[in-house]
């Protein structure tokens, strides 16, 4: 259990409490004759004594822990949520900023990167139910945007950054498969990052899994990193849908159809988006999945006051102080 305070420079105060039982051990109690007739014993006056300060330090210290306003987290043991994990990998290539018009595209976006953007704006406000998480990759490297999360608001924030990639890498090249040596290519593609992404989570019991790819294409994807990274996907149960951006994009055309072979071989779904209602397309299918089950534990949700408790303790002891003084009566 962990406490905060919100004032917690007051808890210094508690250092007032040293001098204050020094000074009660050194002043002597007159007894008289007691109500409970305990002259009769003074080894028990010690007792009663002692007694008396220790109150007395536990009614000060009561009330100034009171007075720091210490916070206890609010915490639910389990939360189970009904969820799909979803991955939006983002070719970030040169090609990526070419002139892309489709109806609907508002004129600030017509571009390639600018109708993927409008896609994962759409897919954020919709797989309300979905966990997301957002990655890009060209040849000068692979960039983790957002890991998967609930936090869709910031995912959408970190969209808005994908043509500074663009802009800044001066128009790099394909790059979703890698590691090609030949080409110079990054360590690590949008294909194998997905997937990593994946293992590196420990929510093993979700398996409703899909890897969204927005690329006008790669076609530098060999067959055989292909297969092996088909024969991956499939053993982690990953789906996989394609949303084409090229204008000129057919399922078996020039450029495009390596990327195509793995999407086919590992039976995903190949979306070239003419309109705004075909990026829906995507989103209907993703809805369609059967959500997984996943227990989160111990999550944090708020905090709560509990000063009040403090404060009880502290008229507690003050009054159990005032009887006790109460019970001894002193002659003068």
């Amino acid at each position: 259990m962990n406490i905060t305070f919100l004032n917690p420079m007051i808890l210094y105060l508690l250092f007032l409490t040293i001098p204050i039982y020094w000074l009660a051990v050194k002043t002597k109690f007159p007894f008289g004759h007691s109500s409970l007739k305990l002259q009769k014993n003074f080894r028990f006056f010690n007792l009663w004594a002692n007694a008396l300060r220790i109150i007395l330090i536990l009614a000060l210290t009561s009330a100034i822990v009171a007075l720091a306003s210490p916070q206890l987290p609010i915490t639910h043991k389990t939360k189970v949520l009904d969820t799909k994990d979803v991955i939006l990998a983002v070719d970030v290539s040169g090609s990526m900023g070419q002139q892309f018009v489709i109806p609907g595209l508002p004129a600030a976006d017509q571009t390639e990167m600018g109708a993927g953007v409008v896609a994962i704006d759409q897919m954020s406000n919709q797989l309300t139910d979905a966990r997301l998480g957002l990655l890009a990759c060209d040849t000068s490297g692979l960039y983790n945007l957002w890991p998967i999360s609930t936090d869709h608001k910031v995912l959408n924030k970190r969209a808005q950054w994908l043509d500074t990639y663009i802009a800044n890498n001066n128009g790099m090249g394909d790059n979703m498969d890698g590691p090609n040596p030949n080409l110079g290519e990054a360590p690590t593609g949008c294909v194998q990052a997905s997937a990593d992404m994946f293992n590196a989570m420990h929510d093993s019991s979700v398996h409703s899994r899909v890897v969204v790819f927005i690329s006008n294409g790669d076609p530098e994807m060999g067959k055989k990193r292909t297969h092996a990274l088909v024969s991956e996907y499939r053993k982690m149960n990953i789906q996989v849908i394609l949303l084409a951006t090229d204008q000129n994009f057919t399922n078996d055309g020039n450029g495009t159809g390596d990327v195509v072979r793995f999407i086919k071989e590992s039976h995903g779904t190949i979306i070239q988006i003419t309109d705004l209602n075909s990026i829906q397309i995507a989103i209907n299918q993703i809805k369609s999945m059967v959500a997984s089950k996943l227990i989160v534990k111990e999550q944090i949700i708020g905090t709560k006051n509990i000063a009040l408790y403090f404060i009880g303790f502290s008229l507690l002891f003050s009054f159990i102080y005032l009887i006790l003084i109460a019970l001894v009566k002193t002659d003068y």
